[in-house]
């Protein structure tokens, strides 16, 4: 029983540390796309349809971060009621 419960321990922490990574991860495509965007419209202050490919990378990057970052940020309620008993 101790063994088991210590590998389950092991693989909740293991599955916990590569969410943050995803999230840490996300988060930099997110900054990096940001930066190639901002830096083209800086680059083409008459054209900013040149920088179209950039926003459309950064808004997609950025709604994944947002995606993966959900559960995190501060004042969501992200909980799931399981319990699938009715009161009478």
């Amino acid at each position: 029983m101790g063994h088991s419960t210590a590998i389950v321990m092991l693989l909740c922490l293991g599955l916990s540390a590569c969410g943050i990574a995803a999230k840490v991860d996300s988060r930099n495509q997110m900054q990096q796309s940001e930066a190639a965007y901002k830096s083209c419209l800086i680059q083409n202050p008459q054209n900013v349809s040149a920088c179209e490919g950039y926003r459309l990378a950064y808004e997609a990057d950025l709604k994944t971060y947002r995606a993966l970052s959900a559960g995190i940020q501060p004042g969501t309620n992200n909980t799931v009621n399981t319990n699938n008993t009715t009161n009478p």
